[in-house]
């Protein structure tokens, strides 16, 4: 009696863990491993709704030392890239980037991530997309560095079912989705802003609506615009509250002021604010 208690019991205990481990596994992709990386598809939901929207991302975990790229690399690399092949009316949305680390490597300052990152990308379904499978199919592409760069790409696949109700977020991947969410840069109000280029610095004024900088220990600006500003060159900035002020060499391709800067306020590494604005 003692061995098939035991038994029965360790029987139940491993239909437990698989039973457990049935989401995260029906919620991603098997990882495909490049040098220097892997990478997979995540949803943050186990369904499609017709008429809904969820969240699905890239996921790029960069081995220990080595990084991937923001939207805006830097004075080098390239960001990831998405090439989506889905059914119709499913319509995979733009890369929601979350704020980056500055990355220095010599004389050159990068824009990316260390550590793993997910890319998140809204899907929005259709009312007229019947129930069933569907399957969505990227086409992902990136350059994962160090002291040298591999370039990689990979077809991943990950597919979900469509059908009425509620979709449910799977605890095991929501971490990933929520620091993701944390990390990205918010709308930065403005009651006016400016930027003039005088002599061989950039000099940017901003006036926000809230107090975004009161307390702040540490602001960075990391430029979208590119051909702005040399990123290897430290900026001065100064700020009081919802006030800022940026001055930082301009960039040896600088030809004249853009139509729209862009970028973006890290303050004390745990919040970022998007700000953009017409010269």
């Amino acid at each position: 009696m003692g061995d098939g208690k035991g038994g029965y019991w360790r029987w139940m205990g491993w239909l437990a863990i698989a039973c457990l481990s049935l989401p995260l596994q029906a919620l991603t992709t098997e990882p495909v491993r490049q040098p220097h990386i892997r990478a997979s598809l995540v949803s943050e939901v186990d369904s499609l709704i017709p008429g809904g929207t969820v969240t699905v991302g890239l996921l790029l975990q960069p081995d220990p030392d080595w990084h991937v790229y923001w939207r805006n690399p830097g004075d080098s690399g390239m960001p990831p890239r998405l090439n989506w092949d889905t059914p119709a009316g499913i319509d995979m949305g733009a890369i929601q980037w979350p704020f980056p680390q500055p990355i220095p490597v010599q004389h050159l300052m990068n824009f990316g991530y260390h550590d793993q990152v997910l890319l998140p990308v809204a899907v929005r379904v259709a009312e007229s997309v019947p129930a069933g499978p569907v399957s969505l199919v990227a086409q992902a592409s990136w350059l994962v560095c160090k002291e040298t760069c591999v370039p990689g790409s990979a077809r991943l696949e990950l597919t979900l079912p469509v059908r009425a109700g509620a979709a449910v977020v799977d605890a095991q991947v929501a971490p990933l989705f929520r620091r993701a969410r944390e990390r990205q840069p918010q709308p930065l109000g403005l009651l006016g802003a400016s930027a003039v280029a005088g002599g061989e610095a950039i000099a940017i004024d901003i006036y926000a609506t809230q107090p975004v900088f009161d307390g702040a220990q540490r602001v960075e600006f990391i430029p979208a615009t590119e051909d702005l500003v040399e990123y290897g060159e430290p900026a001065k900035l100064r700020w009081k509250k919802n006030r800022l002020s940026i001055e930082q060499p301009r960039a040896l391709t600088f030809t004249r002021l853009p139509d729209s800067v862009e970028g973006l306020l890290v303050v004390d590494r745990r919040r970022a604010w998007l700000v953009k604005f017409k010269p």
